[in-house]
């Protein structure tokens, strides 16, 4: 049999959320609805918040989101294009018994 030659799988690590991945497939999720608000519900805390257009708009190959801090139950994140030219966003999301949503984006203010 295969078993033979390949080594015993070790037990699987739970490994913590990854936010940053969490957050990736959030944008993409909110991308593809295309405005529906019935499908926004199940990816934003609220349909009715309006964000800022920019890296989360990109697709998901052609920016980076990166956890900067978490903390009870919400999180936020950096998104950033990965071509120069479109300036990073700040993305925050939340924890609700729905799983995590994005609850809002932010123009990160110029340094």
């Amino acid at each position: 049999g295969e078993s033979d030659t390949t080594a015993p799988q070790p037990a699987p690590v739970v490994e913590p959320t990854d936010l940053a991945v969490v957050t990736a497939d959030l944008l993409g999720a909110r991308t593809a609805c295309s405005g529906d608000s019935e499908c926004l519900a199940d990816v934003l805390e609220s349909t009715g918040t309006p964000f800022t257009p920019g890296v989360v708009d990109l697709p998901a190959d052609q920016r980076t989101v990166t956890l900067l801090d978490e903390f009870g139950g919400a999180a936020v994140l950096r998104a950033e294009a990965s071509a120069a030219g479109a300036p990073p966003q700040l993305i925050v999301i939340v924890r609700t018994e729905r799983g995590w949503l994005l609850r809002d984006v932010h123009d990160v203010p110029e340094q």
